[in-house]
C-alpha cells in the first residue's frame, strides 16, 4: 500500500511540473520599451521576444551578435556567446541590459527558439505518458483490484506581484544642460554607471532643492564618481573609462578646481576625499587637506567653492 502510494505521489509531481513549465508563464518587456527608456532598464535581467534579422560572427577582436526586431519594428543588439542563432526565427531571450558608446546592447544568458515549441510540448507529453503506463503495469501486477483512493485537488500558485513600474528618472531634465553660473551637469551616458546609495542635494543656485542620483565607475578602491569644474578640457583631467563617472559644474570664477573632490563607496561606507589645493572641499565646515577624506552621514553637507551639497540617505 505505501509504495503504491509513493509511486501515485510521484507521478501526481512530475505532471503538475510538466504542465506548470515556466515556458507557459514569463514576465516580459519588449525592445521597443527598452529603446524608448533606456534609463528603466540598464543593468537590468530582462526577458524578450524578437525575431532575429542580422547575425555578425565574432573576430579576434569583437563579440559575436545578431539583431533582435520587436513586432512595432524596433530593434536592439544582442551580444552572444552561446552560438549562432537563425536568422529570419524569432527566439525569447534572456540578458542583462547595457550601454557603452551611446549605444544599447544585450549580453544573452539564455536563448529558447519560438519556432519549436511544439517538439518540447511532445516529449513532455510522451514522457507522462510513459510514467502512466509504467505506474499502472506495477498497479496492475501488485493489488490490481484495490481502488485508488481520489486525492485533494491542489490549488494553483497565484504568480507574484511584480509591484508598481518603476518611474522615469526625472533628474535626466534637472541636470543634463546647465541653466546657469553654478548649475551641475552630466551626461546621459552617466545614468548608466553603478549605483551609490544616497543622493546629493542641491542647497544652492539655480538648482536648488533639486535630488542628483549618484552613479560611479568600479575602481580598486571601490565605486567612484569625480566632481568638478566644466571646462573645455575636463576629460583630460580624468583616467580613461571614468568620463561618465563625472559631476561638472559651471563656474566662471573657478571657485570649484577642474579635480575638486572624489566620492568613493566601499565596505558599505560613503566617503568624500578632497582633490583640490587653492579651493579646498569643506565637510561641515571643516577643510580638507589634499588626499584627506571623510565619511559622510545623513545630512552631511559638503562645500566646493560657492556651491553647497548634502548628502541623503
Amino acid at each position: 500500500m505505501r509504495t503504491k502510494q509513493a509511486l501515485y505521489t510521484i507521478f501526481l509531481s512530475v505532471a503538475m511540473l510538466a504542465f506548470t513549465h515556466p515556458i507557459l508563464a514569463q514576465v516580459e518587456t519588449d525592445v521597443t520599451s527598452i529603446n524608448d527608456n533606456p534609463g528603466n532598464y540598464v543593468n537590468e535581467n530582462v526577458v524578450i521576444e524578437g525575431l532575429v534579422t542580422q547575425y555578425v560572427p565574432g573576430t579576434s577582436n569583437t563579440v559575436a551578435y545578431y539583431i533582435l526586431r520587436d513586432d512595432l519594428g524596433s530593434e536592439i543588439q544582442v551580444n552572444t556567446t552561446i552560438g549562432a542563432p537563425n536568422t529570419n526565427e524569432k527566439y525569447r531571450v534572456i540578458g542583462v541590459v547595457y550601454h557603452e558608446n551611446r549605444r544599447l546592447f544585450i549580453s544573452e544568458s539564455s536563448r529558447e527558439s519560438l519556432a519549436t515549441p511544439f517538439l518540447l510540448y511532445f516529449l513532455i507529453g510522451g514522457a507522462v505518458i510513459l510514467l502512466i503506463v509504467i505506474l499502472f503495469i506495477v498497479f496492475s501486477k501488485k493489488q490490481p483490484a484495490e481502488k485508488i483512493s481520489p486525492q485533494p485537488s491542489i490549488a494553483p500558485i497565484p504568480a507574484p506581484d511584480p509591484g508598481p513600474a518603476r518611474p522615469a528618472d526625472p533628474q535626466i531634465n534637472d541636470f543634463f544642460k546647465a541653466g546657469g553660473e553654478h548649475t551641475i551637469v552630466i551626461d546621459r551616458e552617466y545614468m548608466t554607471m553603478k549605483a551609490l546609495p544616497g543622493k546629493l542635494v542641491v542647497l544652492n543656485g539655480e538648482q536648488a532643492n533639486k535630488k542628483l542620483n549618484l552613479f560611479g565607475a568600479s575602481t580598486p578602491e571601490g565605486t567612484m564618481i569625480t566632481i568638478g569644474r566644466n571646462s573645455p578640457d575636463w576629460k583630460s583631467q580624468l583616467k580613461p573609462g571614468r568620463e561618465h563617472a563625472h559631476i561638472r559644474i559651471e563656474d566662471s570664477t573657478k571657485t570649484v578646481s577642474r579635480l575638486q573632490a572624489e566620492f568613493i563607496y566601499s565596505d558599505g561606507k560613503m566617503k568624500v576625499r578632497n582633490l583640490a589645493q587653492a579651493n579646498p572641499t569643506l565637510v561641515d565646515g571643516n577643510e580638507l587637506a589634499v588626499g584627506q577624506a571623510a565619511i559622510l552621514e545623513n545630512g552631511t553637507v559638503i562645500e566646493a567653492g560657492h556651491v553647497k551639497l548634502k548628502y541623503e540617505l
